[in-house]
């Protein structure tokens, strides 16, 4: 009788001799022919044909070693709706740090839960790490220790202060600016799109039918926009809005053929040669995966026609202001649903508009800041950990036991080593640290900008 260890790694070799027969002879592999495919995967591994034929369609044991490490690696779901926000979390995470100087914990965090959002603590809120992972936020190792503090994934942070800081700039030098997002609105049973702007008012809602995407409706609607307007695409949810992306190409692993690899770096806009070796290639892929954001067919004839296009990145998604005011006009008057009238009123009210961005610019501003803030802070602690300037004792509220280190280094940042791994459904990233010399004393400023370029 095997054990368990022995069943699961011949197991797992089967997946591998499986993978490996289908790609090189996939017409003559099938589901449905246990025989020849046992046969392939001896063939390809060695392993006995005795081993093969009792285990090839046994069920694998749940592993007790590597539960918590698969947990975490399928942590990350697309399909899971976090059950707080990205902003909810910010906040939390940003008083902690820059308000009360503490580093926050989970258990910290939990108790900020508890006391600001006791029904959701009541009804037994438990998923705090997934949140965590799928809303953009790792353990980051302090260097010399053993010791966990949450951080932001850099590139989520650079790409949000990026957007930022145009948005900034656009209001500054008066630039029309048209934003298209998605709402879930009490006139319609149905996700719309809406499409309006400060300056012009609302332009149109567009509720996307079987068939056409769009990007067709939308071209009909641009004689509508006021000629080089900026024009603001929410992300959040690619499909609802139905953008075609020039760029559609899984990122290549160390494992991917060659030809999928030239075939990303070409996506992408990344000069290669095709005479390369698979190494070579894949070098570039980690080079420059983290600077390559996706590319909207649709977007780039928004551009050629003359606008400026900026994607909104996911997190913000949240801050629906038109939608926020679409609800808040039907409550206080009661409209009926017809998409006219709604319209037609909505470009009465353009001062309405004109409020509500401010208020936003006023919102976006304070996150602007508070990154900033944040940032420093960080940097400032980060430098005085690798000084010894800061006590083992004072670093005892920070996290300990945030997961298993002997399965987990490649999904935390090591401070130590001044690079960033983690691997969290199927993305892999490095980042090089910018070490900064700065310590912490004094009372905490807005730091220079650190948006993108």
């Amino acid at each position: 009788m095997y054990s368990k260890t022995e069943i699961n790694e011949v197991i797992d070799k089967l997946r591998i001799a499986k993978h490996i027969a289908q790609r090189i002879d996939s017409d003559s592999v099938a589901s449905k022919e246990p025989e020849e495919l046992s046969k392939r995967v001896g063939f390809y591994t060695g392993v006995q044909q005795t081993i093969i034929d009792p285990i090839v369609s046994a069920k694998k044991y749940k592993s007790d070693t590597f539960s918590d490490w698969c947990r975490h690696k399928n942590m990350k779901n697309e399909n899971v709706v976090p059950r707080l926000s990205f902003l909810q979390i910010r906040r939390i995470i940003y008083n902690q740090y820059v308000n009360k100087l503490q580093v926050p914990t989970k258990r910290s965090m939990l108790d900020v839960i508890k006391s600001s959002n006791l029904k959701l603590y009541k009804e037994g809120y438990d998923s705090l790490d997934e949140d965590l992972v799928n809303l953009g936020f790792v353990w980051r190792r302090l260097p010399g220790q053993k010791r966990y503090i949450l951080v932001e994934k850099p590139e989520q942070f650079y790409y949000r202060m990026k957007y930022l800081q145009q948005m900034n700039e656009y209001r500054a030098a008066n630039r029309v600016i048209v934003h298209l997002e998605r709402t879930l609105s009490y006139f319609f049973d149905t996700d719309r799109i809406l499409v309006a702007s400060p300056q012009v008012g609302m332009i149109d809602i567009y509720l996307p039918p079987k068939g056409l995407r769009m990007e067709h409706w939308l071209l009909n609607k641009l004689h509508l926009i006021p000629p080089k307007s900026v024009i603001v695409i929410e992300t959040s949810n690619k499909a609802a809005m139905e953008i075609e992306r020039t760029n559609h190409c899984k990122l290549p692993n160390a494992h991917s053929h060659k030809d999928e690899m030239i075939q990303w770096l070409q996506a992408n806009d990344i000069p290669c040669d095709s005479t390369s070796h698979r190494v070579e290639l894949y070098s570039l892929i980690e080079k420059y995966k983290a600077h390559c954001k996706p590319k909207y067919r649709f977007c780039e004839f928004l551009k050629t026609a003359g606008h400026d296009v900026v994607l909104r990145p996911p997190e913000l998604a949240e801050m629906k202001y038109f939608s926020d005011a679409l609800n808040d006009l039907y409550v206080k008057n009661y409209f009926q649903s017809a998409q006219s009238t709604l319209v037609d009123h909505m470009n009465l009210t353009q001062e309405y508009w004109l409020d509500a961005d401010r208020k936003m610019a006023a919102i976006e501003d304070k996150i602007y800041n508070e990154d900033q803030k944040l940032e420093l802070l960080l940097e400032r602690l980060m430098e005085s950990v690798r000084s010894g300037t800061v006590d083992s004792i004072d670093l005892a509220e920070c996290e300990e036991d945030v997961f298993d280190s002997e399965y987990y280094d490649t999904f935390v940042y090591d401070a130590s080593q001044g690079i960033q791994t983690y691997a969290v459904a199927d993305t892999a990233v490095q980042y090089e640290d910018d070490p900064s010399t700065s310590t912490i004393e004094g009372s905490i400023e807005p730091g220079p900008s650190t948006a993108l370029p």
